[in-house]
């Protein structure tokens, strides 16, 4: 999936967060496009229009994402 396309769905699912749910919105989102993300954190969090430090919980997500299984 190219980078421009994952910044547009974390953008769509940050917006749709509560306040209090945004980080763990984007932790969830690098664990389920962790393969996809790579090491392009950072450009998918400019691709959202997301803070650059936001990239930290993205990647947070990334690390974890072997050891989780998501549920639907």
């Amino acid at each position: 999936m190219q980078i421009e396309r994952l910044g547009t769905l974390l953008a769509e699912r940050v917006s749709r967060a509560q306040d209090r749910d945004r980080m763990l919105t984007i932790q969830l989102f690098g664990i389920e496009y962790a393969e996809e993300i790579g090491s392009g954190a950072n450009k998918v969090i400019q691709a959202a229009g997301l803070q650059k430090s936001l990239a930290t919980e993205l990647r947070q997500g990334i690390k974890i994402a072997p050891y989780v299984v998501l549920k639907k």
